[in-house]
């Protein structure tokens, strides 16, 4: 089986939920923009922190409440960023318009903390949507207030072409292009753009300077109120990551991450996994296992990230792994950043063996992820009511805690 995850950086859905449920009159979020991989991702495994500058391969595996089925966990966990941070070159487009409203208090202190993060020399260019205003360029430098006080002074702009802000924006990040450096681009909108209206300049990366400036877009919204698709198509195609803030203090929350929003500590990885012949992949919860003829491009894990798969496994029979044994075989193919060359990092694991002498924390805790997801996706109370029974099981997680009080609050589920 081999398969990839389209976005696996992006946590987008997981805060436009939040931020619907956690309103003064909390409402059900829209199901088509629940994403359950942006759940996933949000609500990541608890893996204890890698020591040194090598992946970690995780396998876990359960038998699950369906006879004859089994859960399993396949994840390829990050190591930490480089000690010695590279140089940055930053394009950072701001669509201050006036339907982005209040939002702009939150995207001021997303752009404030996200800038907290860059180091002396780091350049950046700053686009806003200020009529006639073309790109204010700084370079970092200790004691340097400019590019704060630029940020802090920004006012809403009257309504323009989000497409074309964006194209004048990966024009100036072409322009301010450094070899050898970490080339990026940020985006920070409502929203409120079609899906299908993105610029040739993101849809044609042809030459090669153009694909290493990666696009990473960061949601304002209201998410009810505004078209959140072109946002994480947007990251899709730019080969970047989608954020949502659903509050100030999402945008605060960003201080420090730098790495988390913009590096790449694999990139092009996809999974070839191998399981005995008495099973059948009846479904994956995330993910594209390859079963067309268009398959979805492999995408790249951030430092301190994972890209987690969670399948369901069926066997011919209850017993089939004792009788038979076998093993589970993971091999994730990926391409170094720093050199270019591909690389594998496998795990296998024996059966019976790794079931019965295994706990599944991490699994446990994606599956009830998932179903919190595919509750709010379904908008059936039986699939809600049973996310928040599994929630509420494991109060010693704070994730889970905060998933069991946000069901709690969606209108299909609260008490009159």
């Amino acid at each position: 089986v081999d398969a990839t995850i389209a976005g696996s950086n992006s946590t987008g859905a997981a805060n436009e939920a939040k931020e619907a449920l956690q309103a003064e009159t909390p409402l059900a979020p829209i199901p088509v923009n629940v994403s359950i991989q942006d759940f996933l991702s949000h609500y990541r495994p608890d893996f204890a922190p890698i020591e040194g500058g090598e992946p970690v391969v995780h396998i876990q595996m359960r038998p699950s409440a369906v006879p004859a089925a089994f859960e399993l966990l396949v994840a390829l966990q990050a190591p930490p960023p480089p000690t010695e941070p590279p140089r940055v070159s930053l394009t950072i487009v701001v669509d201050n318009t006036e339907s982005m409203g209040t939002g702009l208090a939150k995207a001021k202190e997303a752009l404030l903390a996200i800038t907290g993060g860059l180091h002396d020399g780091d350049t950046v260019q700053l686009l806003t949507a200020q009529p006639g205003a073309g790109p204010i360029e700084f370079t970092i430098a200790p004691g340097d207030g400019s590019l704060a006080s630029v940020i802090e002074g920004l006012v809403l702009e009257p309504e323009m072409d989000l497409p074309s802000l964006l194209d004048a924006g990966y024009a100036a990040a072409n322009a301010n292009y450094v070899p050898n450096a970490m080339n990026r681009m940020l985006l920070i909108s409502d929203g409120a753009a079609e899906a299908g209206s993105l610029p040739a300049s993101i849809e044609t990366s042809a030459d090669q300077q153009t694909s290493e400036i990666r696009l990473t877009t960061l949601g304002t919204g209201p998410a009810r109120e505004h078209a959140h698709r072109f946002l994480p198509t947007a990251s899709r195609f730019g080969r970047g990551a989608y954020r949502y803030l659903g509050s100030v203090a999402d945008a605060k929350a960003l201080a420090g991450r730098f790495h988390e929003l913009f590096g790449v500590a694999m990139d092009d990885v996809s999974l070839s996994l191998g399981i005995p012949w008495y099973f059948k992949v009846e479904r994956p919860f995330v993910g594209a296992v390859s079963a067309s003829n268009i398959p979805i491009e492999p995408q790249y894990v951030a430092p301190n990230g994972s890209m987690t798969f969670v399948f369901r496994l069926v066997a011919c029979g209850p017993s089939a792994h004792t009788d038979f044994g076998g093993e589970i075989s993971a091999t994730f193919n990926w391409t170094s950043p720093i050199d270019g060359q591909p690389r594998l990092s496998p795990l296998s694991v024996v059966l019976p063996d790794a079931i019965a002498n295994q706990m599944t924390p991490d699994l446990d805790k994606m599956l009830i992820v998932a179903s919190y997801a595919e509750g709010l996706r379904s908008l059936d109370p039986k699939r809600l009511s049973n996310a928040l029974s599994l929630a509420q099981g494991n109060v010693g997680n704070e994730h889970l805690v905060e998933i069991a009080g946000l069901i709690e609050k969606h209108p299909l589920l609260a008490s009159p």
